[in-house]
């Protein structure tokens, strides 16, 4: 994500989409923003269309998303873009001490 109104672009976070299991058209979005950027509706305002876009031309059948089960602000950027809750993954993501940490789960599908 890099922001346009800052002179010289400024980069504030990234955003990825990747093919899980091509064979059923389910793909994954992910997103990051530094610290200073966080709290502005920038995760939101970029998920969004990434997600209308791969659902409606890319032709992805199901979209998917995960976020540590403790991490409030990006589960709530996941469900303002529209994604749905389906669940803990339990202990599924590494943690930087060498542990391990719950996963929320979410989905966005086609409408339809």
């Amino acid at each position: 994500v890099l922001i346009a109104n800052c002179s010289p672009y400024t980069y504030a976070g990234s955003l990825g989409l990747r093919m899980t299991v091509p064979a059923f058209r389910i793909a994954e979005i992910g997103y990051g923003l530094r610290a200073g950027w966080r709290g502005r509706g920038l995760a939101t305002r970029s998920v969004r269309p990434v997600a209308d876009w791969a659902l409606s031309r890319v032709g992805i059948a199901r979209l998917e998303l995960g976020a540590a089960a403790a991490n409030i602000a990006s589960r709530q950027v996941a469900a303002r873009a529209g994604f749905q809750f389906e669940g803990i993954a339990r202990m599924r993501l590494p943690t930087s001490a060498g542990g391990r940490t719950d996963e929320a789960r979410y989905g966005l599908m086609p409408p339809g």
